[in-house]
């Protein structure tokens, strides 16, 4: 997929940094103050969806009811300005080619579309901290 960015970060610890006895039960009382915000924002945001789908669905419908199916072979000056459903079969008079390729298809058109992925990787390090290596995965044109 063009534009998008895949990041893989590895992470390594030396045995001396470890959180301590006091640092582990912070960070656990953390979690535990910040779990009940967590709970009530996904119960909101699944709220949200719900009524959002209810929404569209009732659009979707109203769009159903009110569409004025129409014959393609024939335009009638009645369904102006009305929403119009209309389908009719589609043909074309020669295949389409890829020079580059050599391929023909019986189509509307050919696209091509060439992406070259490629990692990249980034190294930091500093004193007394995690070595920390990151992985990108970047579609791109040029060679890293």
């Amino acid at each position: 997929m063009a534009g998008t960015t895949d990041r893989f970060t590895e992470t390594t610890r030396r045995r001396d940094d470890s959180p301590g006895f006091l640092g582990r039960v912070g960070q656990s009382t953390a979690a535990m103050f910040a779990s009940p915000f967590v709970l009530l924002l996904a119960c909101w945001l699944l709220f949200m969806n719900e009524g959002w789908a209810i929404k569209t669905h009732q659009t979707l419908n109203e769009v159903r009811d009110t569409a004025v199916h129409i014959s393609a072979h024939h335009v009638l000056d009645d369904n102006s300005g009305k929403l119009i459903h209309a389908t009719h079969k589609l043909s074309v008079d020669a295949p389409v080619l890829d020079p580059v390729f050599q391929i023909s298809r019986e189509a509307i058109s050919l696209t091509r579309t060439v992406e070259m992925f490629q990692w990249a990787e980034h190294k930091e390090s500093h004193d007394r901290k995690p070595v920390s290596y990151t992985h990108l995965t970047l579609p791109t044109k040029r060679i890293v």
